[in-house]
């Protein structure tokens, strides 16, 4: 029989990276200042780190999708896309089992029951429903990094169905 998976909830982002593996919570912030390729390096090595405790253990990595609306400009775009590429050579080297990205509406409808909820929302329904009340959580990296545990906890529990985001002008089949 297999052992629950650990469940580490991941929030990207170049200048505030949240992670939660439900005891755990951090921030990983980089400078500005940096090149790309250094802070994607920085955040690689803290993301083994994090998730070398659980080296023994099936791992399982719960990712907040992007928010395109925030990435228009080309160059953001390929900062996101190397950010990814960070987070997947770091999974690879920490042979996670499985990695799944929610959608920002999705985790929103599985915390608060609405999929358009504010970052306060979310806030107020994640202290509601687990007690979790960071002290500091500028821009709501912990919160969301726990809200994607908790989501991947319902996952390995068979409580919720994760459904992968429909592809944008995707057709149908003629049947």
């Amino acid at each position: 029989m297999l052992s629950d998976p650990v469940v580490i909830g991941l929030d990207p982002s170049l200048t505030g990276f949240g992670a939660s593996d439900g005891l755990r919570h951090v921030v990983w912030a980089t400078q500005p200042l940096y090149s790309l390729r250094e802070r994607c390096a920085t955040i690689y090595t803290k993301l083994v780190a994090f998730s070398d405790s659980a080296a023994s253990a099936r791992l399982w990595w719960i990712i907040e999708g992007p928010v395109f609306a925030a990435y228009a400009q080309a160059t953001n775009l390929y900062d996101r896309g190397y950010l990814q590429s960070t987070i997947d050579d770091a999974a690879e080297a920490c042979f996670v089992e499985r990695l799944i990205v929610v959608q920002p509406a999705v985790l929103k409808k599985f915390v608060t029951g609405k999929g358009n909820a504010d970052k306060t929302k979310m806030a107020l329904r994640v202290s509601a429903r687990w007690k979790f009340e960071p002290e500091s959580d500028r821009g709501g990296n912990l919160v969301d990094a726990y809200a994607l545990y908790q989501y991947g906890l319902a996952l390995a529990a068979g409580e919720i169905e994760h459904v992968e985001n429909a592809k944008r002008g995707a057709r149908k089949k003629a049947s």
